[in-house]
């Protein structure tokens, strides 16, 4: 079954929806997984500031931001975050041109911004729901991404595969991300197996310049989720959307 149905068809709880209500109901589910499809078209063209400017919720003191070793919690780190990517593409996108002075020859780095980079995240399996009282709604994603990138060691591609939850809030008319959470259980490198550790590629001297950019840490360190192993436990998280009233009747993809 589809379970976003459950939520978004004719019955909510006892109540008997009218057609109106229902479709009013869809427009919001259409409306929630559009912004998430905009994600992935936001991230091809590395455009990581945008998504905080859209995208993120504003008015809500408690949002996050998590990974698999912590969570960005607030305004300000969830903002670094994705400004720090910005920038790391900007350096990027620096050390490929001069590395490659023949082929960018009287092009500036914002026209060729993110040179090399192809960054695209697919999502599967939509499970959403939403609340009752249409204030919030949770979504629940496999993500199969494949992460190609300049790094010290040249091009590299990343195969990056995972569960996003997020819990969104109705923010000024407009759906917003509340809390997001990448519980990411594969992250390996093209041409590697998922098992075994990958042997370290040679540094490139003109492209050195990258591994010394330090990446903000979450400002809530945590062991959130495991990557993926051949001995790790099968574990239910982060969680799949059911039914709910408010958000007091449901879990976070928070903290």
């Amino acid at each position: 079954n589809d379970l976003r149905t459950t939520n978004g068809g004719n019955t909510m709880g006892k109540k008997q929806l009218t057609p109106e209500e229902q479709v009013t109901r869809w427009e919001h589910i259409r409306a929630i997984e559009n912004l998430v499809g905009k994600m992935t078209y936001y991230g091809i063209h590395c455009w990581d500031e945008k998504i905080w400017e859209e995208m993120w919720a504003k008015k809500a003191e408690d949002i996050t931001l998590g990974f698999n070793n912590g969570y960005y919690k607030g305004a300000e780190a969830i903002s670094g975050y994705y400004k720090a990517s910005a920038e790391l593409m900007k350096l990027r996108t620096e050390v490929v041109k001069a590395a490659n002075p023949d082929q960018f020859e009287g092009k500036t780095v914002e026209e060729i911004f993110g040179a090399g980079s192809l960054d695209v995240n697919n999502f599967t399996t939509p499970i959403v729901e939403l609340a009752e009282d249409m204030q919030t709604a949770k979504g629940l994603w496999y993500f199969m991404r494949g992460n190609t990138n300049y790094d010290e060691t040249g091009i590299a591609t990343y195969h990056q595969w995972g569960w996003m939850g997020i819990d969104f809030i109705y923010e000024d008319g407009a759906w917003k991300i509340w809390h997001l959470i990448n519980a990411e259980d594969l992250n390996f490198r093209a041409g590697t197996t998922w098992v075994e550790k990958a042997e370290p590629l040679p540094v490139l001297p003109e492209y050195a310049a990258i591994a010394d950019f330090k990446f903000p840490e979450p400002n809530v360190p945590a062991e959130v989720y495991e990557h993926w192993h051949d001995r790790r436990k099968n574990v239910d998280f982060p969680g799949v959307p059911q039914p709910y009233a408010s958000f007091a009747d449901t879990f976070t993809y928070g903290l």
